[in-house]
């Protein structure tokens, strides 16, 4: 939250014109990831104990594909992932859109961010709640829905400012709140209901192979880009809406519990 005020200080100063305030943003973010990879790195970690087995790591990591394939629920939560991830196509143009299509200014941008992490951390207690009694489903469905909504709030947004139609002032703090809320909600929901399917000692490693989809949904910011210069912002939206409204309706064949 703190940050997001120390942007908006950063863009609104006299001093700074453009780039340099972009730049000095660039310089004061790489200073505090440094400073948190210091506390990182120091920290120590207490080892966990198990039971011992002699499956090596090579033997976990080839039997990542026979135990998707041989439970429908993980390839299910793979192809709702791959769809959801599709967020990520529209979301990272949320400030450029309110500034250059809404007529934001620039300093506002970072209101948006005090938004979304004020979303992230209400979030938190509702997310806590689902984790708690193991319902992972309706955790993920609830954050598949924030993130649909949000989607439909910035594509109204820009159909209602076209019509001169001003309550961008509303929309776009519920927007970026909505879009931090299900950030966390997302994370924790895949997490913990891959925690919930396998077995312990091969958790790690089927863990690190969903997050690893990640890498295929990487670049769809790139695409989002493509379809601003040459389409419009209301089809990045709807290129968006589509595959997350997908993935939500797939969540209704998930299991609502796990053991």
């Amino acid at each position: 939250i703190i940050s997001g005020f120390l942007v908006s200080i950063l863009l609104n100063a006299p001093y700074l014109e453009f780039p340099r305030n972009y730049g000095m943003l660039v310089l004061v973010e790489a200073v505090l990831m440094l400073v948190g990879v210091v506390f990182l790195i120091s920290l120590r970690e207490i080892p966990d104990v198990l039971t011992v087995d002699n499956v090596s790591l090579l033997d976990r990591i080839k039997a990542i594909p026979r135990i998707i394939r041989e439970n429908a629920t993980i390839r299910r939560l793979i192809l709702i992932q791959l769809l959801l991830s599709c967020y990520s196509i529209s979301t990272p143009f949320y400030s450029l859109f309110a500034v250059t299509q809404l007529g934001v200014d620039d300093g506002l941008i970072g209101h948006f961010l005090v938004y979304q992490m004020v979303g992230r951390l209400v979030s938190s207690y509702p997310w806590a709640y689902f984790c708690n009694r193991a319902q992972n489903k309706k955790l993920l469905q609830c954050a598949s829905f924030m993130m649909l909504f949000s989607l439909f709030l910035a594509l109204s947004a820009g159909v209602s400012y076209a019509a001169n139609i001003q309550w961008k002032n509303l929309i776009l703090p519920v927007m970026f709140f909505l879009y931090g809320a299900s950030i966390s909600g997302i994370f924790l929901g895949f997490n913990n209901y891959i925690m919930g399917l396998t077995d312990r000692r091969y958790r790690p490693v089927l863990l690190g192979t969903m997050n690893a989809l990640y890498i295929v949904t990487s670049i769809l910011p790139v695409l989002g880009g493509i379809i601003i210069e040459y389409l419009s912002y209301e089809l990045l939206f709807i290129a968006s809406i589509v595959p997350v409204c997908s993935s939500l309706l797939l969540t209704h064949g998930l299991r609502q519990k796990l053991e």
